[in-house]
């Protein structure tokens, strides 16, 4: 039930404002004068105002279900689903309400966008428009909300990693669901690939992952350490921070070439890999995470015989951590663009979560923590055996991910900045296969076949996150608030979660009253900021706002979500989907749907379904019988293993 507000609060957000802003007002905003006034659609004028809502929405795509819990609102107890079924299929789309009949009513021409004007510094007027109090808190809780979503069953891999990592921290839920794909991916130890036809050796399902955020605050570190502990619980060895040298890391992958590496603040790392005595060492990493064999030459330094390290098979793993500002400080943009930057996946979110007191561990969470650990043991001793294997793909999902390869291509013809996202979708489209691989691996039971479930759902996490999110890890390194002043009053609009005051923003900026006035008309002019009048209904004072319009921002067409990652509201998650539509209706009274991490306040605050889209492609035991591998599930999760034949590459 949740989950459908999530999707039918995308569809409110598309509707015009009139529509938007006064269903906010009156099931959201709990200091609107109309907070849950259902009176409104009752009577000959609040069937009209009923029937243009539901016109509104379903011209912006709204399906049966969504329609039906708004009607399950409205009414309350008076909801019937039939007589709401009968009547929603009386709506005619096309006969939307024109903008004079909603200037015409009562409650909706509260919310009529109007044109008023600001001045710059030459008294010539600009355009602006006028908005609520509730509008222009609507817009600041909007801001940066993109997440990673990822639905899988409650017994798959990641769904069991996210449910004890939920259990012991908050922080971001896209720093745990990457983790946890880390984690699976360490314990494959380069035994799955996928044979694609391009490549030499085929494509292993190493993760190179990385964390962005706020010291302290986001919560990195610990998340980090929750896997850290679980893959050297397999391994049965610790898993330390290790800042090596050119050299101590040739050694290492010389004797260790399968080696899962974490650094949960890794940016003295890369301060070391900028110096010129360790030139080449990006393109060095490039070619591990390609997995191929190579001899890494050193100088002999006056010695008769020079250093070679032969790294055969290697399969490197990567989970780091910094901070934003760390992160620009140690991380050129010829490093990155050599392509070593492109090899990652980034977790940067700036949202604001709901932080969870400190407690003392449970006997639940040490139970919690035993099959976790019971089951990552099982999958290391699993993949532990000398035989590789390749993944097959299914037909369909096949033709899928070439369709999506094909169509996001010619989309990049046509964007600014081609050479950039070029560059970061020839490693990103192998990331798509990379994880719908480890989507499989992590089913109970293991699945070597790639399902288009599992492609649609790795395909909706890099169109929709990860590769929006690297622009905005790139355009961090691009930007000089320091020396830029433009960029300044940018990064202060950021900070401000995208909308902020005209006094607020002046005194941020730090900037003379007149240099700022030709600055913020050179933003307005250029598309990158929009002035808006709030009126304050108390005092009916009016107040000059600025909000942050992101005109370069890349957006890609993904076929498997009906809207953009990009500013919207999250998704809500609800396992209880036995509550009645009274108890529903006092949830969301409770609920303070504006907040931008309101998911995280459910009780369990775990992303999963059990009626998940990739329930039913779960394969059956024996899928790697012909591998020669035996792979038997009980109660307990343990695999038994007995190997009938060598395969070898």
């Amino acid at each position: 039930m949740i989950t459908q507000y999530g999707e039918l609060k995308k569809v409110i957000l598309k509707c015009r404002t009139a529509i938007s802003g006064f269903w906010i007002d009156i099931f959201e905003n709990k200091d609107s004068d109309i907070f849950l006034k259902l009176s409104i659609f009752r009577n000959s004028a609040g069937r009209q105002r009923h029937l243009a809502l539901f016109a509104e929405l379903l011209a912006n795509g709204a399906t049966e279900d969504q329609l039906l819990l708004a009607c399950m609102l409205i009414f309350g107890d008076k909801f019937s689903r039939e007589n709401s079924i009968y009547q929603i299929s009386k709506i005619d789309p096309k006969k939307t309400p024109l903008n004079s009949t909603l200037e015409a009513d009562e409650f909706f021409s509260k919310y009529i966008t109007k044109k008023v004007t600001t001045l710059n510094q030459d008294d010539e007027l600009i355009l602006g428009k006028e908005m609520t109090e509730s509008e222009i808190e609507l817009l600041r809780s909007g801001f940066a909300v993109r997440h990673l979503i990822c639905d899988l069953p409650s017994n798959h891999f990641i769904s069991q990693f996210l449910t004890y990592a939920n259990q012991m921290t908050d922080g971001y839920q896209e720093y745990k669901i990457l983790a946890g794909f880390w984690l699976l991916s360490s314990l494959t130890q380069r035994k799955p690939y996928i044979d694609l036809a391009t490549t030499s050796d085929g494509i292993f399902l190493n993760v190179w992952a990385q964390f962005l955020g706020l010291s302290s605050l986001a919560r990195k570190t610990t998340i980090i350490d929750i896997a850290r502990h679980f893959f050297a619980y397999s391994k049965r060895e610790p898993l330390t921070d290790t800042d090596y040298s050119l050299e101590g890391y040739l050694e290492t992958l010389a004797q260790t070439p399968i080696l899962a590496m974490i650094n949960d603040e890794v940016s003295t790392v890369f301060q070391k890999m900028g110096q010129k005595y360790t030139a080449g060492y990006n393109e060095f990493e490039c070619k591990l995470y390609d997995c191929n064999s190579q001899n890494k030459r050193l100088a002999s330094g006056g010695k008769k015989e020079p250093k070679i390290y032969p790294v055969e098979n290697p399969f490197i793993t990567k989970l780091y951590g910094t901070t934003f500002v760390k992160y620009k400080r140690s991380m050129s943009i010829p490093d990155f663009d050599s392509g070593f930057g492109f090899r990652f996946l980034y977790a940067a979110p700036t949202y604001d979560f709901e932080q969870r007191p400190p407690r003392i561990r449970t006997v639940h969470d040490i139970k919690e923590r035993s099959k976790m650990e019971e089951r990552t043991a099982n999958l290391y001793c699993l993949f532990s055996q000398p035989q590789t294997f390749s993944m097959s793909v299914d037909r369909d999902a096949m033709d899928y991910y070439v369709n999506v390869d094909f169509n996001t291509q010619n989309e990049i013809r046509h964007k600014p900045n081609q050479e950039f996202i070029g560059s970061a979708w020839s490693r990103y489209s192998i990331y798509i296969l990379k994880l719908a691989a480890l989507i499989e691996i992590g089913k109970e039971p293991i699945s070597q076949a790639i399902t288009l479930e599992s492609v649609k759902i790795a395909t909706s996490m890099v169109l929709d996150y990860f590769l929006s999110t690297i622009c905005d890890i790139y355009n961090l390194l691009t930007v000089d608030p320091k020396n830029n002043k433009i960029d300044k009053i940018i990064e202060v609009l950021k900070d401000s979660k995208g909308i902020v005051s005209h006094s607020v923003l002046l005194r941020k900026t730090r900037l003379e009253a007149k240099e700022f006035r030709n600055l913020i008309a050179t933003t307005i002019e250029s598309g990158q900021v929009e002035p808006i009048s709030g009126k304050n209904p108390k005092n009916g004072k009016v107040t000059t706002y600025y909000l942050y319009v992101d005109c370069d921002k890349i957006i890609f067409e993904n076929p498997s979500s009906s809207s953009s990652q990009i500013l919207q509201v999250p998704r809500f998650t609800y396992t209880n989907n036995d509550v009645g539509s009274n108890e529903n209706l006092d949830y969301f009274r409770q609920l303070d749907c504006t907040h931008i991490d309101v998911y995280l306040k459910q009780s369990k605050i775990i992303q999963t379904h059990a009626d998940s889209r990739v329930k039913n492609s779960v394969c059956e035991p024996g899928n790697l019988e012909n591998l020669g591998i035996s792979v038997n599930l009980d109660s307990k999760t343990n695999i038994q293993m007995m190997q009938t034949q060598k395969i070898d590459r």
